[in-house]
């Protein structure tokens, strides 16, 4: 797997921790309901991968404020009924522009759009359907994939 895939990997997550977690940022922009979240993600168009993820409101807050610091642009706005969000961000020592166009009712699904570019030419898209699926289990902690 060569490092530029992998590092186009790293920006996406980061670009959708960031418009997972946006609330800390923009007070009227909603954050996900608390609990289980069963997301499909599909990479440049290839096949779906679903993974389950324990979401909190406090996790959200942190991962967003550990982003943010390595971004010398982010910027959140409401178009219509989708959030958009822009942002320029250092990430293992290049510089990735990107944009999450998300959409939902962020209490029972949420629907983003990724794209994201580096000055080296790396340009990865990334589409995200989530839905939520119930409570965290008692041994899940916030952020965690859960089985």
């Amino acid at each position: 797997m060569s490092s530029q895939f992998v590092r186009s990997i790293a920006v996406l997550g980061v670009f959708a921790l960031l418009d997972v977690s946006r609330v800390a940022h923009a007070a009227e922009v909603p954050s996900h309901k608390a609990g289980l979240w069963e997301t499909t993600m599909t990479l440049n168009g290839g096949a779906p991968t679903v993974k389950k993820l324990c979401f909190a409101p406090e996790w959200e807050k942190k991962m967003l404020e550990l982003t943010v610091k390595s971004c010398a642009k982010y910027e959140v706005k409401k178009e219509g009924s989708s959030w958009v969000v822009e942002s320029e961000c250092d990430l293992g020592g290049q510089r990735y522009t990107g944009k999450t166009v998300s959409s939902g009712d962020f209490t029972s699904t949420v629907q983003s759009e990724s794209t994201s570019s580096s000055k080296d030419g790396a340009k990865t898209t990334m589409k995200t359907d989530a839905k939520w699926v119930g409570v965290c289990g008692p041994n899940d902690k916030p952020g965690s994939m859960v089985r």
